[in-house]
């Protein structure tokens, strides 16, 4: 059974979270991207508790339950993780990341190696040297975004930018990629803009990238940790290319590509993921 709660952290006022499975088990973390809430991994936390894992999954701040944040940048969204483990007691978990929920896992790993046990990195961003923009992108992200901050509500946005990222657009639920109010705290306004804006400054650059990607490629070389890398080829705003580039950052770390699957491997593909996320957790030390 998925429980909905809430903990309030030093750094946020408000973290709402969603655990399945019993306490003191393995902990997995599992991390959304920009726009999605907790109820993203809606298909994947009774897999993981039903193999003997404490799983949860946290809204981003800003979104969902969650307060806004008191920065943008990925040493706060790393530094709040870290805050969350110490909540729970927590002392070190797993993580399944997609998007930039991978780039949050990535910037704790880089900070706090110890308090990770491994990582599932899905269709991640930022670990790629260049950023891509393709006409997919345009139309199934960028201008639903750039209308959605400009007049607000949309149907037709939420629409095009929830399902147009799903290489089965039948696969996308409301109740899995909810984008709610965060979106608009994110999106509307000079400030909300301006938060974008240190976001994208943080990696948006060729250089940010390969520089961010040399410190991880040094922190796995002294501290490795196992690593599943997961992608969907239709991924349309991080391309498939990217998912090379990540393992090649990775000596040892698997590679599972879907070729029929999109940006969301883990509710468009969940019971094939949830298959392999657990065969891979099962073959880690179990802390």
């Amino acid at each position: 059974m998925i429980q909905e709660r809430a903990v309030r952290l030093p750094s946020l006022l408000r973290l709402r979270y969603l655990q399945a499975g019993e306490e003191g088990q393995p902990a997995v973390v599992c991390l959304s991207g920009q726009g999605l809430t907790a109820d993203f991994y809606q298909r994947n936390l009774p897999a993981l508790a039903e193999a003997g894992y404490s799983a949860y999954a946290l809204d981003r701040p800003g979104f969902g339950g969650s307060s806004g944040p008191r920065e943008i940048s990925l040493p706060y969204y790393a530094r709040l993780l870290e805050e969350f483990l110490d909540a729970r007691g927590i002392e070190r978990a797993a993580f399944i990341g997609n998007s930039l929920g991978a780039t949050d896992a990535l910037q704790l790993y880089l900070s706090c190696p110890e308090r990770v046990s491994a990582l599932i990195l899905v269709d991640a961003f930022g670990v790629g040297a260049r950023f891509r923009v393709t006409p997919k992108m345009v139309w199934n992200v960028s201008l639903p975004s750039l209308w959605l901050g400009i007049f607000g509500r949309s149907d037709w946005a939420y629409t095009r930018m929830v399902k147009g990222v799903f290489n089965d657009p039948a696969q996308s639920t409301l109740e899995i990629m909810r984008v709610d109010k965060g979106l608009f705290w994110m999106l509307r306004g000079p400030s909300r803009a301006a938060s974008i804006l240190a976001m994208v400054r943080s990696l948006g650059l060729p250089q940010q990238r390969r520089n961010w990607m040399d410190r991880i490629r040094k922190r796995y070389k002294a501290y490795p940790v196992p690593v599943l890398i997961v992608w969907g080829a239709w991924d349309v705003i991080v391309p498939v290319e990217d998912a090379y580039e990540t393992q090649a950052a990775f000596p040892g770390a698997r590679l599972h590509i879907y070729p029929e699957c999109g940006h969301h491997p883990p509710a468009e593909c969940a019971d094939d993921f949830n298959r392999r996320a657990v065969e891979f957790l099962g073959s880690t030390p179990r802390d």
